[in-house]
């Protein structure tokens, strides 16, 4: 998600390793509060305020400003908690083990275009909403299990895929495959 900022040449070495300006990602902040609004004028939904576990918080560069949790008021759909971290960034939590961090890194080599990540967002958090979202696991007889994430969205998919490893994000996923329904619509 190259934003422009190096020549032919790429980045140099260094920038891999620093970040300069963490505040050129803070308007992630304001679209994930307009898409957190959006979604609740749309679905019928909860959205309240949650505490993170402290294994949780530690995890993010600077920490967490504020957490929410977007739930279904009926049925059994999928819970989705949105975070706005510290660095500033915004993260997500879905599901059994679906997470996804934008901005992904935030060195001053990847120069992430923000236009685009509030886009990446809004699109993950409505793929989300829509009944995008099937976790699968392979129940293996010999070696490790293996678990699929994949996020259905307007313009195609993301899959995840990978072994599992006991204690790992990916032993949340029960055998079999759950594909998580859509969100009630007001």
């Amino acid at each position: 998600m190259d934003g422009g900022r190096w020549g032919p040449d790429g980045p140099p070495d260094e920038a891999y390793s620093r970040v300069t300006d963490a505040e050129r990602y803070r308007p992630l902040h304001a679209a994930a509060d307009r898409v957190v609004a959006d979604l609740g004028g749309r679905y019928d939904v909860t959205v309240r305020p949650v505490e993170l576990p402290p294994a949780v918080v530690d995890g993010w560069s600077g920490g967490v400003v504020r957490a929410v949790e977007i739930r279904p008021r009926r049925g059994e759909g999928l819970t989705v908690v949105v975070v706005w971290t510290g660095f500033p960034g915004v993260a997500l939590r879905a599901g059994h083990a679906h997470h996804l961090i934008v901005p992904s890194c935030g060195c001053d080599a990847c120069d992430e275009d923000v236009d685009l990540l509030v886009d990446d967002l809004a699109e993950a958090l409505d793929a989300l909403a829509s009944g995008g979202l099937t976790e699968t696991r392979q129940q293996r007889r010999l070696g490790r299990d293996r678990a699929t994430i994949e996020v259905r969205t307007g313009d195609g998919w993301t899959r995840w895929s990978g072994t599992v490893e006991p204690g790992d994000e990916l032993d949340a996923i029960p055998v079999g495959v759950h594909h998580w329904p859509p969100w009630p619509r007001l």
